[in-house]
């Protein structure tokens, strides 16, 4: 495209989460979840 394009940060937002973080330990904890890894799952056909 070759337009080199400045984004323009105003930080004007209200009610905004200013820290944010995800964990699966509730999902780990109630669901008995754990991550999935490719290869290992129920279609394998190994």
């Amino acid at each position: 495209m070759g337009a080199e394009v400045t984004p323009e940060i105003l930080n004007e937002a209200n009610n905004e989460i200013r820290h944010q973080y995800l964990s699966a330990e509730k999902a780990q904890r109630v669901l008995n979840w754990g991550p999935f890894q490719f290869g290992s799952g129920p279609c394998n056909d190994d």
